[in-house]
């Protein structure tokens, strides 16, 4: 059975995401996440936690 499923942004294969950020004192920060999806046509969702 065949079901169209429109126009929509898709981020498959699940690529590994890179998360970057700045520190307080201007030095850059990077981790990276490889449980990541869109959750909108303009967001994307990251899943991280304290533990890892």
């Amino acid at each position: 059975m065949r079901k169209n499923l429109g126009i929509k942004t898709y981020l498959y294969p699940q690529p590994t995401l890179v998360i970057a950020t700045y520190n307080e004192d201007g030095t850059p920060n990077a981790m990276v996440a490889a449980w990541g999806s869109v959750s909108d046509t303009n967001q994307v969702a990251i899943y991280v936690a304290h533990s890892h």
